[in-house]
């Protein structure tokens, strides 16, 4: 019977010194197993100690372990003697202004370890490590096991990065039939589940697997990487690795949708219009496509297009299936339904199901087949396929020349910036020059016309038919002011804000040269005859304006009916008095220079 050994309690007790050579040993075991930098590896152990004490003095102090986060413990190791140092720290603080006793301590209490400390410095004493048990050791050891794994898992992860999202190859290093296989990829290893493995896979010890890389996890509390042959990106990195116009961009594989084994749909696209992107993975002869296959066991491959239109989807993503029209559902949570020919069905739907399906993912809506046959007993109405693909090739056709018609418009022109010097010139009334100055000149006023005596009614329509009409003014159209006029001797001028400066000098020999040129021109002539060209409107206007200004002038005045009278009566008194013979006026007689003299 083995007997037990009776422990020394002395010997649990620590004593703040560690085995320089035996940690040393262990330090080259870590760079060399997890590929973890020495340095790192003694700044974790540092931090693992002084966690430990904080949650050790938290807990034997009767705190919980969130406040030590809070404490002021410090801590400090040498490494070439092997001696471990860990202080209690603290704020100094007069006895009235402590607030917290967990991270402040009295001036009183601390100038008795240390009687030079003043208020404001950091009292810091160094534990006593007797005191320290084993519980402290295991939450050092546990501490630090958590720390290399999150440093491991990320050194793994930064070597692997350029890999995630690749195929990658491992060797088998042990077979478990209900669990899966281990993997060794040199600097790290993993773990191909039952359940990411293909219903034909058969590994044995030693044989180079390929898989697909989704990521690093963490295996029996060591970093490990995440493995899959089931992944939908597994089949994408393998054509990546076929065809190298899907690895460097020019084919694209739009969208995937896998069931593992049984069918795989891939709908790839390119924007190079000279390229077929399914012949590309297909491939001469089938060269790039069986070498696709000869991975994936019995597992079907479709290659279609994906259309530049999303109308045309469900009938691409549904082949080899021969769909003659699509039933859109009223509400969107409802299947859509895919009308095919009649004994099609089996292959619309495919194997277990699979050929609906994949397309539903696709398409992102569950699909529902009907025959044609079916679907006329159901009432069901859809739309052909025929007229599905004529509107998507139309609006393709509608986009295609609106986007050729916005390249061939020319780019607007940009206004250019106006100069800063012109643009905050302010604006400044200055003398016009001669060639622009209105002069102003009054008329001299009309002799005025002898005074004829004649009857009331006489004169009134004298009156009425020599009123002038109102002479319409002379419209002139503003014109720019010129940006820089040539200097000249001012003139006197009267300057109207807001009109242009022009001169009526200026405007009627503008008119006179206009009269001139019209004057001039040849007139109209054919082989018939000549026709005189007409007058234009502004010449009619201006003779009735001057005939108008004939009769202003020559027009008799006019009197009130009052000064009528007045003057008929001072003419009938004249006539009795002699002074006037008004019966001579009656005889044209009179005029003769004989009778005139005789007079």
């Amino acid at each position: 019977m083995p007997r037990k050994k009776i422990l020394d309690p002395e010997s649990d007790k620590l004593n703040g010194r560690f085995d320089v050579k035996s940690l040393y040993d262990a330090l080259v075991e870590i760079n060399q197993t997890q590929q973890i930098d020495v340095s790192t590896v003694k700044q974790m152990l540092e931090d693992s100690l002084l966690k430990a004490y904080k949650d050790w003095w938290c807990l034997k102090n009767g705190f919980p372990t969130t406040n030590s986060q809070d404490m002021l413990a410090q801590i400090s190791v040498d490494w070439d003697k092997g001696d471990i140092h860990i202080y209690d720290c603290k704020k100094v603080q007069n006895e009235d202004d402590i607030t917290d006793d967990f991270l402040e301590i009295s001036l009183e209490e601390a100038q008795k370890d240390f009687p030079d400390i003043q208020v404001g410095d950091i009292y810091k004493k160094e534990i006593d490590y007797t005191k320290l048990d084993r519980a402290y050791i295991r939450r050092v050891v546990a501490d630090f096991h958590q720390r290399m794994r999150e440093v491991g898992k990320q050194i793994l992860l930064d070597s692997y990065a350029t890999k995630l999202g690749h195929n990658i190859l491992g060797t088998v290093t042990r077979v478990d039939q209900a669990n899966g296989v281990e993997l060794d990829f040199g600097r790290a290893t993993g773990t191909l589940s039952k359940r990411e493995m293909l219903p034909t896979d058969v590994f044995a010890t030693g044989e180079q697997v390929k898989v697909f890389l989704v990521g690093v996890g963490e295996r029996d509390g060591r970093p490990s990487l995440i493995v899959s042959r089931t992944n939908e990106g597994y089949v994408k990195a393998l054509f990546e690795e076929e065809v190298p116009e899907v690895a460097d961009g020019t084919v694209k594989i739009a969208k995937i949708a896998r069931q593992a084994g049984v069918r795989t749909k891939v709908m790839v696209s390119t924007t190079f219009p000279n390229i077929d992107p399914v012949g590309v993975l297909i491939g001469n002869d089938s060269v790039r496509y069986r070498a696709v296959l000869s991975e994936l066991g019995r597992e079907t491959v479709d290659v279609l297009n994906y259309p530049d239109d999303p109308a045309l989807l469900p009938l691409e993503a549904l082949k080899p299936a021969k769909i003659v029209g699509i039933a859109a559902p009223a509400n969107p949570d409802d299947p859509l339904i895919a009308i095919c020919l009649n004994n099609d069905k089996k292959v619309a739907v495919g194997r277990q199901g699979c050929n609906v399906r994949l397309a539903g993912r696709i398409c992102g809506q569950e699909i529902k087949i009907m025959e044609v046959d079916e679907a006329i007993n159901q009432h069901v109405s859809y739309v052909p396929a025929t007229q599905i693909i004529s509107e998507a090739q139309a609006r393709l056709a509608k986009k295609k020349a609106d986007e050729e018609a916005l390249k061939a418009q020319p780019a607007t022109p940009v206004a250019p910036a106006p100069v800063a010097a012109e643009a905050d010139k302010p604006l400044e009334e200055t003398k016009a020059p001669a060639a622009e100055t209105a002069k102003v000149e009054t008329p001299a006023p009309a002799a005025a016309p002898a005074v004829v005596a004649a009857s009331p009614v006489a004169l009134e329509k004298a009156a009425v038919e020599a009123k002038p009409e109102p002479v319409k003014p002379i419209e002139v159209k503003p014109q720019p002011a010129p940006v820089k006029a040539a200097p000249a001797k001012p003139v006197a001028h009267i300057t109207v804000a807001g009109t242009p400066k022009v001169s009526l000098s200026e405007l009627e020999q503008e008119i006179e040269r206009e009269r001139q040129r019209k004057a001039n021109a040849k007139p109209y002539f054919n082989k018939w005859h000549k026709e005189k060209p007409r007058e234009t409107k502004k010449e009619i206007e201006t003779e009735e304006e001057r005939a108008k200004r004939e009769a202003e002038k020559n027009a008799m005045p006019i009197y009130t009916p009052e000064e009528l009278k007045e003057i008929e009566k001072e003419d009938q008194q004249k006539n009795d008095d002699g002074d006037y013979n008004f019966d001579d006026y009656d005889s044209d007689s009179f005029y003769d220079d004989d009778n005139h003299k005789r007079h």
